[in-house]
């Protein structure tokens, strides 16, 4: 065994006060710093943080919207997914986006369509 070491157990002493009062002169120190700055300075850095907390609340809080209406169509020999998305999505909405849409609006798990199927199309 080493007759010098580093290591020292956290059994060997009791825990001692000093690193209580330690943690709270640090607390007391971090308050008293927050405290010291100028009101610019502290409303710029909740400004900041206030910008930054609402641009993520905004990215992350997107709802999807609601269809305006909802068309049905019938397939027809020949008709994809793409080709009925590209004649009747909206110009602000990509057509990958929108056949996606479609496909959960009617409840298809996979992109085949048959001819005769109903489709309904939410439309906004």
């Amino acid at each position: 065994m080493l007759k010098y070491s580093t290591y020292r157990s956290i059994y060997d002493h009791p825990a001692q006060p000093q690193a209580r009062a330690q943690g709270r002169k640090s607390l007391s120190q971090a308050l008293n710093y927050i405290m010291s700055l100028n009101r610019n300075k502290l409303l710029g850095i909740l400004f900041v943080f206030f910008l930054g907390f609402s641009s993520a609340l905004t990215v992350f809080a997107k709802g999807e919207e609601e269809p305006a209406e909802v068309r049905e169509i019938v397939v027809q020999s020949g008709d994809t997914l793409w080709s009925i998305a590209a004649s009747h999505k909206p110009d602000s909405m990509d057509i990958r986006d929108y056949i996606h849409t479609i496909a959960k609006f009617n409840g298809l798990n996979s992109h085949d369509i048959k001819f005769g199927e109903v489709l309904s199309l939410p439309l906004y």
